[in-house]
């Protein structure tokens, strides 16, 4: 059902978002963080807040994994795949 897909993707931009003006990837879900993007260059640094934004209480895998598409995409990363 991809309109809930769509929905669920509309609800989490709320929370974490890339503010282009501040160059932040912004994460506001219990507590406000404001990564830079500088430091979201690599997948080494972004799997490292991955694991930092892990430890929180109020983090899900949704969280995470929004967190890294967005962040690998402001990066300009590709999405790593199996092969």
């Amino acid at each position: 059902m991809p309109w809930r897909a769509a929905a669920h993707h509309k609800a989490l931009s709320k929370f974490i978002y890339y503010d282009t003006n501040r160059e932040l990837i912004v994460v506001n879900i219990d507590h406000n963080y404001e990564i830079a993007v500088s430091q979201c260059t690599t997948y080494e640094q972004i799997l490292s807040w991955m694991l930092q934004l892990s430890e929180k209480p109020w983090s899900n895998k949704e969280h995470l994994e929004f967190f890294a598409r967005l962040a690998i995409q402001t990066a300009g990363l590709d999405w790593p795949r199996n092969e």
